[in-house]
């Protein structure tokens, strides 16, 4: 017996998959809903496990700082600019500058305002 049993299901009321998708096929329709919950799940566990991650390194500030700092050289080579510390509140924040005063931003901003996207999408 298979652990999927949804798949099962589908095998057993449609058939297996066509060898190319037909528009209108019963069974290609129920092979591709089988298709998208599938990777709706894929993407689930994915989100779940980048939120562990996420959760980790923010047990472990040093973590973050190195990941602040490969993230700052990135942005360098990428785009251009140069690394700057920018200090906030007594606290030296690793930073990239595009050129330009005012123009720096601070690498634990970017990742504050990644996390706020994410939560915009739940």
């Amino acid at each position: 017996m298979s652990e999927d049993l949804i798949a099962e299901a589908i095998e057993e009321a449609f058939g297996p998959r066509c060898l190319e998708t037909v528009p209108g096929c019963h069974c290609c329709d129920a092979w591709s809903q089988y298709d998208s919950l599938v990777a709706r799940a894929e993407a689930a566990a994915e989100i779940e496990r980048l939120r562990a991650k996420l959760a980790e390194a923010e047990e472990n500030p040093r973590d973050n700082e190195e990941a602040d700092q490969r993230l700052m050289e990135f942005l360098v080579q990428a785009i251009g600019g140069h690394s700057v510390t920018i200090v906030r509140e007594g606290k030296r924040l690793i930073g990239w500058c595009a050129g330009g005063k005012g123009r720096s931003i601070a690498m634990a901003d970017l990742r504050a305002a990644a996390e706020w996207m994410e939560k915009g999408d739940e």
